[in-house]
């Protein structure tokens, strides 16, 4: 793996942008399956349209958007401090309803990542004695631990991209309900996987530190680390919750993505052993960059890479908020389809 230069970030920045202006601006209206029957386009809380000018082929039209646009960005976060109570209900629902009927009950919450830890750590720290390749005096279990660790990231990303997809479809008597908040369901699955995460990252720090002894103050950047993934899981949770709706065929696809995902996020290697053609595209995964940077942080001593964080806060911020407006443009027909 060679090292950025810094130019090539912004060039792609740069790019990103020009291509999200024209690829956006239809977006909406091509997942929108029944446009012409059900429009849910027109909101009374919409900007203020003027026609300013009236020609014989053409008609112009200014949209009055002062303030309109940075009041809805707080949109999300009113919506989900304002349902506080509700999410934690919901939250705990997705929790006790994963194991519901079995003996041990919200114990397997502890005991099944203490069981994956357990077992990865003696099939590859022990039979296969496997290496990244990063320090010379690396051991095997440090090898099982840093699967493990890459593990906890892809899980919380995959289970909240799976299981968003049928969030809204199975759950229609809170649609038929005109006053019920939608919008807070994708994001209790997300609470109740972050819960999962943050106990299996427990038992891997507690592992690293045990086993390892390579625990240092730049674990200390692991929040940094995870709030861009949580951000991004967020908004791709609400994206495919609102598409899951209209395409009943994409759970088939997820399954798909998530097998894809297993071997291009760099759970079983280093970032450092891709060709540079693999990395070329690679390189633009966020859940690969933030595995490589936590294994930096808690297996190798090392600090993170800035550049890789400020993108994958870039692009995780950017998910979030067009999966949100998507969701929200398409929930007025939710009923209707359902």
């Amino acid at each position: 793996m060679q090292s950025i230069p810094q130019k090539s970030w912004i060039d792609f920045f740069g790019n990103l942008v020009r291509f999200l202006k024209k690829a956006l601006k239809p977006l909406v209206p091509l997942t929108w399956p029944f446009r012409g029957k059900y429009d849910c386009r027109q909101k009374p809380n919409r900007p203020n349209i003027r026609k300013l000018n009236h020609g014989a082929n053409r008609i112009q039209w200014k949209i009055d958007t002062r303030n309109h646009n940075v009041k809805a960005l707080f949109t999300p976060f009113r919506i989900i401090h304002k349902n506080r109570n509700l999410l934690l209900l919901l939250t705990q629902r997705h929790l006790a309803s994963r194991y519901q009927g079995s003996i041990l009950g919200k114990a397997w919450n502890i005991f099944f990542p203490l069981i994956n830890l357990s077992v990865y750590t003696f099939v590859f720290g022990v039979v296969y004695e496997g290496s990244f390749g990063i320090d010379e005096n690396e051991s095997s279990i440090q090898y099982a631990l840093g699967i493990f660790l890459g593990l906890n990231f892809l899980s919380f990303f995959n289970e909240s991209l799976s299981v968003s997809v049928g969030q809204i479809v199975g759950n229609p008597n809170y649609v038929k309900k005109i006053v019920f908040p939608l919008e807070v369901l994708p994001v209790s699955l997300i609470g109740a996987n972050l819960i999962t995460f943050m106990i299996s990252m427990t038992l891997s720090m507690i592992g690293i530190l045990v086993l390892s002894n390579s625990f240092t103050p730049y674990a200390l950047w692991l929040p940094v680390i995870f709030i861009p993934i949580l951000i991004f899981a967020q908004g791709t949770a609400w994206l495919f919750a609102a598409l899951g709706v209209f395409y009943r065929d994409l759970n088939p696809l997820i399954q798909v993505v998530t097998m894809v995902m297993l071997w291009m996020s760099g759970i079983f290697y280093s970032a450092n052993a891709l060709p540079e053609n693999a990395w070329t595209f690679l390189r633009f995964n966020p859940i690969l960059l933030a595995v490589e940077n936590s294994r930096n942080v808690l297996l190798w001593n090392l600090e993170p890479n800035l550049i890789w964080i400020a993108y994958t806060f870039a692009i995780s911020i950017f998910t979030f908020f067009a999966g949100f407006f998507i969701f929200r443009s398409l929930k007025p027909a939710f009923a209707d389809v359902i």
